[in-house]
């Protein structure tokens, strides 16, 4: 059993490296310059600039100040809301089609390695990482094979 069994993180590292050539994760790119250009001036708009020119490195933290400049509560969620818009859309992918590990990364979420999964009713990505998972689980401190999805 994993040291850690309720923490995605730990299982999305845990099939990653295990089905290092099968795991199914979510990336998620960060956002571009003029992405983040767009949002600076819809920010400036609605009277919120930011503290510094965006990156993708300072974006949270700029973020977080104009939040806590926000004259309300609501302004606070809406400066919120309008950051998702400018964020690039995550995807599934399989880790063995590419080798270049900084590809993985979930910028949204600041993690190396994530996966998603809810019901594995709802979404075959889902069913598919329950696999991984339980494969993972299953054979840990075994040699690698490649898991069987033929059930």
């Amino acid at each position: 059993q994993l040291a850690c069994p309720l923490d995605l993180g730990c299982h999305s590292v845990h099939i990653a490296m295990w089905c290092r050539d099968v795991a199914l994760l979510r990336c998620h790119a960060p956002p571009s310059a003029r992405q983040l250009q767009n949002f600076a001036t819809l920010c400036e708009r609605v009277g919120h600039k930011p503290q510094e020119e965006l990156t993708p490195d300072n974006f949270y933290a700029n973020l977080c100040a104009m939040r806590d400049a926000a004259s309300s509560e609501i302004v606070a969620e809406v400066l919120e809301y309008l950051a998702t818009r400018f964020m690039n859309t995550a995807r599934y992918f399989c880790t063995g089609a590419t080798e270049d590990v900084s590809e993985w990364k979930h910028y949204a979420l600041n993690l190396d390695f994530y996966t998603h999964f809810t019901s594995p009713i709802r979404r075959y990505p889902d069913v598919m990482v329950h696999r991984l998972l339980a494969f993972a689980i299953e054979n840990e401190g075994k040699e690698f094979q490649t898991p069987p999805f033929t059930d």
